[in-house]
């Protein structure tokens, strides 16, 4: 599990107020252990429904699979830029992060390359 996926698991059990039992009995521990599964499952879906959709560069939607998506302005701001994506199909909505990895293409003045 990377430091990305440890933040979100700490901020969804924040949030849903999940605590380990204080008791020492190995049952309700195993108790315990079982209902946070059932809790996280839909967190560890969506999130390997977005692994995938990154893996294929975004192609299609995320939750049903469709190649009918489309996206909105892209907004630009300090090394990143995000765009609000929906489903024609199945009306999901979710927002692409794209970071900057990169420059190409530099084309710099004979004036100011010189000196």
């Amino acid at each position: 599990m990377d430091d990305g996926m440890k933040r979100e698991l700490a901020q969804f059990l924040c949030a849903a107020k999940i605590q380990e039992p204080r008791t020492k009995s190995q049952h309700n521990r195993e108790q315990w252990r079982q209902s946070l599964l059932r809790r996280l499952d839909p967190l560890w879906d969506i999130r390997e429904k977005i692994d995938k959709y990154v893996a294929e560069n975004g192609a299609r939607c995320l939750i049903c699979g469709s190649s009918s998506i489309e996206g909105n302005a892209v907004e630009i701001d300090c090394g990143q830029a995000l765009q609000n994506i929906s489903c024609l199909d199945c009306h999901s909505s979710w927002t692409d992060v794209y970071v900057l990895s990169n420059a190409d293409e530099i084309d710099v003045p004979s004036d100011v390359a010189s000196g």
